[in-house]
């Protein structure tokens, strides 16, 4: 298989145990509960960003940077639904 592929199931598999821990944080009955799924959480943000920068570094991963008129247009767009 496809390093590549991997590196990017990886990425979508750290993306969704983000998910999973903040709404369990979230849902936490007791203290102490609610501590060990942050520290959960905290935990595989930083291995998705760790993951997330090793492809951006391997060209897997591209951004493109928004324009500054994408970007006034979207602010706008938000700010006028309040």
């Amino acid at each position: 298989m496809e390093d590549r592929y991997l590196v990017e199931n990886l990425l979508n598999m750290t993306k969704a145990m983000v998910e999973l821990y903040q709404h369990a944080a979230i849902e936490s009955p007791t203290d102490n509960i609610h501590q060990e799924f942050s520290t959960l959480l905290s935990d595989t943000l930083c291995m998705q960003h760790e993951i997330y920068t090793a492809m951006s570094e391997m060209g897997w991963y591209k951004t493109e940077k928004a324009e500054k008129k994408q970007i006034t247009k979207t602010v706008s767009k938000y700010a006028s639904s309040n």
